[in-house]
């Protein structure tokens, strides 16, 4: 598998997708808060992901996924 590390433009058109949710998600930081401080955290995030994706070391936090199920709902179709 091969990575490449993430650019400045990378990093900013991510955060300018976000929709600035109140929910927040595993580490319990709402989107909203991430919106107003990513001047802040964005050239220091991305040293970590970048230096991360360098040495193969992934932190614990990087590896931990929430999956949700959705339910579907289905027509059905009488004949």
């Amino acid at each position: 598998m091969f990575v490449v590390p993430i650019t400045d433009n990378e990093a900013e058109y991510v955060t300018k997708n976000l929709q600035g949710k109140f929910s927040a998600g595993y580490d319990k930081i709402p989107e909203y808060v991430v919106i107003q401080c990513t001047r802040l955290i964005r050239g220091p995030s991305m040293h970590i992901y970048n230096i991360s994706i360098k040495s193969g070391i992934f932190l614990e936090k990087f590896k931990i996924v929430r999956v949700k199920p959705l339910y579907i709902k289905k027509e059905v179709l009488i004949m």
